[in-house]
């Protein structure tokens, strides 16, 4: 991971879309979005408690709208997130795999339920389930057995903090990282690792090659843009 001192004039919103909107505008692009991790590695957990049953946890990220279509996980029922969302404070939108789904609510309908939980500081909150995507690999370690069983909560993210910025495209994959790297370095005046996915996962996860195949990624490839403290 890279750690960047902030340029000054990087700072704001406006920055950040700019940025954003010259990776969309790049030849071979299909989606780009933005999530707090990367799959299979430093997922978060998420504490709550589910109608009429005790506290439990299961892993969870927070990620853009765009995430679910960039790395091709279908939204099953429901929907996925919306702008709407981001203003949302009382009640928060979560999206949840079908084995949570299946887990936590069986025979009953998810959607609209309402989730129990807490933030990082143990202030109480409430979720409700809009959405339910399809199952994919979660957790990295001991996390990818039966501590988590493939139980997944995703989060709405917030405008771009020290997150990782993930595209979608069709090409070369050396070409394109060439083309990405020199977006990134122009709107922030730093060079800012950029990796295929899959790359990243192969070179420190060596019984994670294939990936895609597992993770149910359709077609493309899938870059990691590591922002962590440029914005």
């Amino acid at each position: 991971h890279a750690y960047f001192e902030v340029p000054e004039g990087l700072k704001g919103t406006s920055a950040q879309a700019a940025l954003l909107d010259a990776i969309k505008s790049a030849p071979g692009v299909h989606s780009v979005a933005h999530a707090a991790t990367v799959p299979l590695r430093f997922e978060e957990n998420f504490h709550f408690s589910p109608p009429g049953q005790s506290p439990q946890y299961t892993l969870s990220t927070h990620v853009s709208p765009e995430y679910f279509k960039t790395l091709g996980i279908p939204i099953l029922w429901g929907r996925t997130f919306d702008a709407a969302d981001a203003g949302k404070s009382d009640t928060l939108p979560v999206i949840v795999s079908q084995r949570f789904a299946e887990r936590f609510f069986a025979d009953q309908n998810p959607l609209g339920k309402i989730l129990q939980g807490t933030d990082n500081t143990g202030k109480p909150k409430h979720y409700e389930i809009v959405g339910i995507a399809r199952n994919r690999l979660a957790g990295f370690g001991i996390m990818a057995g039966s501590i988590n069983d493939g139980s997944y909560v995703y989060q709405m993210a917030a405008p771009l903090a020290k997150e990782f910025v993930l595209v979608r495209f069709d090409g070369d994959p050396t070409g394109f990282t060439r083309t990405l790297q020199s977006i990134a370095r122009q709107a922030t005046g730093l060079i800012v690792p950029v990796e295929t996915l899959q790359y990243y996962l192969d070179t420190r996860n060596t019984h994670l090659r294939g990936f895609h195949r597992l993770l149910g990624i359709l077609g493309g490839v899938v870059l990691t843009l590591t922002l962590i403290g440029v914005f």
